[in-house]
């Protein structure tokens, strides 16, 4: 428990000493005790040691204690691991069945020697040797020699010579945490970061309150999509250190990941109050002022980062957005081929300035230009990402879509139409779920139902996925959901609106809207677990929404990926009509249609009747929603801050010849929705 990093509250922190975690230990067993001797329980002790030693026979045992027969898939958990990655045993339970922390203690015994005391009474109560005690070792004598060169090598800022002397030490196994500092440090500028992990928690290991190695670590965690433990990491290294700015800095780049810009703002104006001179947090403020349309703001942040460094491809291209919006596109195109052919750019920063570049050339209506800007963004991101989303076990979006319009297209009508006995027990005075696909308006919708008086929308918050894993993820799920009884539902909209809370909403008297455009795959579930839901299913052209999706520059994971190339956005878009049309056809749903194009063109008239639907009364604050949309965490952000437009409407057009491999996958959609062929 000391050695490992745990979330930090208040019964945490007492591991961060060896005494305070000796003492805890003893508490608890004290307790657990009393508990024994005055309780009346069906307790069964399994000790850790018998587990490993002998794996399955001790499961075996414990399945009957629990009433569950023997499973040969009990010996695969470790590939199950990344389901408590929120625990410290995370990585050990990822490696799998193992002893090696059996006895581990001998190890540290000279060091352990003043809460030995505490403890021993403890390992005699449970029937443990204290064993011999360890013997003397002396130190590697070649230690100090290599400590000695990483450290002038790392004085004199020569890291390539410090990286040369930790992998020396490696590979002559002598073992130092400067070491593992060195080589965490050497894998993260490389990019393997899982490596890097693994040597930053080594560091950890012997110096848990390193507020650096922690807040190096939390930013590792998050760019490999462990955001929530690395949001933990970070808010540790903040603890031990509250005044260090790299951690605010990387706390923000986490925050913003998540989705979180208003807190990510928070965090990075913190990091520039520390230190004014953090040419890269005035850079992310740059880009996310951009993102709400505050142009004062972008010049601001952009040009005092310039300032700190000429080269801030971030800070560049915010300016480059700005000085676009002002007309002046001849300077924003220069300025964003500076960041595209500079030396010293990152291959994300290349891509996103090549991104900004072809709205740019858009906007001067150079069409075909603009294109091959967007195909040079998306290729180059997909280069950066793919290998990563590769790793990832879970199923795809479009495989998850076809699964499930397979099953459907063969239920049987009555189990999905007939309604669960359930009502929904909230105090919410009304929820709507606002969804379709991605660039079909929906946060333009959602920010403008926002205005309204007793309307509340939650945007771009995942509410759905533990549900969708229980239920939708297998067959077996589906025919649970499909007959799935009160108590049950009951169980989980509470464990919704707890999710809803944790995100920081309080929907209690108000109409809520979850807004997530794939929460279409989800349809089942809501048609279930919320039978009172009302549904607004967005829709557009489909070819200006595969076009702007390919355009946009979404934050990736693996559904976004797809968006990268045309022809995957194209089949992406085509498997979640398919099954969002399928639901339709098959599900009870309290559901109202809206298109974009009647949307933009009649807004008045369509917002008074979408509160009619929803149960809403229409707010003249709805015509000016723009005003009060600020940041929200989707490519959508600055067209919002621009307010009510029709420019995107047949926009696909100029690029009819771009589009023309995608338009025979299109053309039923097309058809189906009523928007015109040519």
């Amino acid at each position: 428990c000391f050695r490992r990093r745990f979330r930090i509250n208040e019964a945490m922190f007492m591991f961060l000493t060896l005494e305070g975690a000796a003492n805890y230990y003893s508490q608890v067993m004290r307790c657990a005790e009393i508990y024994r001797r005055k309780l009346v329980l069906d307790l069964y002790t399994l000790r850790h040691e018998e587990l490993v030693a002998d794996f399955d026979a001790q499961a075996e045992k414990v399945l009957n204690f629990i009433g569950v027969a023997w499973d040969p898939n009990v010996r695969n958990f470790a590939a199950r691991a990344k389901l408590v990655a929120s625990t410290p045993s995370a990585a050990q339970l990822a490696k799998g069945l193992s002893s090696e922390g059996v006895g581990q203690w001998r190890r540290y015994e000279r060091s352990m020697r003043a809460v030995l005391g505490i403890l021993e009474p403890w390992a005699a109560r449970f029937d443990y040797p204290h064993g011999p005690p360890v013997a003397n070792s002396s130190p590697d004598p070649r230690l100090a020699n290599l400590l000695s060169r990483a450290r002038e090598a790392a004085r004199t800022a020569n890291w390539p010579g410090a990286f040369q002397v930790a992998d020396e030490a490696a590979a002559n196994s002598v073992a130092d945490s400067y070491f593992d500092r060195l080589l965490a440090m050497k894998a993260q500028q490389q990019g393997r970061l899982p490596e890097a992990i693994a040597h930053f928690e080594a560091v950890l290991d012997e110096h848990p309150a390193d507020f650096a190695v922690l807040s190096a670590l939390g930013l590792c965690l998050a760019r490999v999509g462990r955001v929530s433990e690395a949001l933990a990491r970070l808010d540790d290294a903040i603890a031990f250190q509250p005044d260090f700015a790299p951690a605010h800095y990387n706390r923000g780049w986490t925050l913003e990941r998540r989705g979180d810009l208003a807190a990510a703002r928070d965090a990075y104006l913190r990091a520039v109050r520390l230190d004014p001179q953090h040419a890269q947090a005035l850079g992310n403020l740059a880009a996310l002022a951009a993102r709400a349309g505050a142009w004062p703001d972008v010049r601001d942040f952009a040009r005092r980062a310039l300032a700190l460094n000429p080269a801030q491809a971030v800070a560049s291209t915010a300016l480059a957005t700005a000085e676009a919006a002002d007309g002046d596109v001849a300077l924003a195109e220069r300025r964003l081929r500076g960041v595209i052919d500079g030396q010293q750019r990152s291959e994300h920063e290349r891509a996103v300035a090549l991104g900004t570049l072809g709205d740019v050339l858009d906007a001067q209506g150079r069409s075909s230009d603009a294109f091959i800007a967007y195909e040079s963004a998306g290729e180059a991101l997909h280069r950066l990402y793919a290998n990563r989303m590769a790793d990832d076990a879970r199923e795809s979006m479009p495989a998850a879509a076809e699964r499930l319009t397979r099953y459907f297209a063969s239920a049987d009508d009555s189990d999905w139409r007939r309604a669960s006995g359930a009502v929904d027990s909230s105090d919410v005075a009304g929820h709507v779920f606002l969804l379709g696909f991605p660039r079909t308006g929906t946060t333009m919708l959602g920010q403008a139902l926002a205005s309204s008086a007793g309307v509340i929308t939650l945007d771009e918050r995942v509410t759905l996925a533990a549900p969708f894993l229980q239920f939708l993820g297998h067959s077996d799920g589906l025919d649970k959901l499909a007959t799935i009884a009160p108590d049950a539902v009951a169980e989980q909209q509470g464990l919704y609106w707890r999710r809803i809370r944790d995100f920081g909403v309080e929907p209690t008297g108000r109409i809520f809207i979850d807004k997530l455009p794939m929460n279409a795959i989800n349809l089942p579930l809501i048609n279930k677990l919320f039978p009172l839901a009302k549904v607004l299913l967005m829709r557009r052209d489909p070819r200006d929404v595969v076009l702007s999706a390919f355009r946009r520059q979404f934050a990736i994971d693996a559904t976004t990926l797809e968006f990268l190339r045309l022809q995957s956005a194209a089949r992406l878009y085509d498997s979640i009509m398919r099954v969002t049309e399928t639901y339709v056809s098959k599900l009870d749903l309290d559901i109202r249609i809206q298109g974009y194009e009647t949307l933009v063109s009649d807004f008045e008239g369509e917002t008074r009747a979408i509160c009619a639907f929803i149960g809403a009364p229409w707010d003249p604050a709805i015509m000016t929603f723009s005003d009060r949309a600020g940041l929200v965490a989707t490519p959508s952000s600055s067209q919002i801050a621009k307010g009510l437009s029709t420019d995107g409407v047949g926009h696909w057009r100029n690029y009819r010849a771009q589009l023309a491999p995608v338009l025979p996958l299109l053309k039923p959609w097309v058809e189906a929705f009523g928007y015109p062929v040519d």
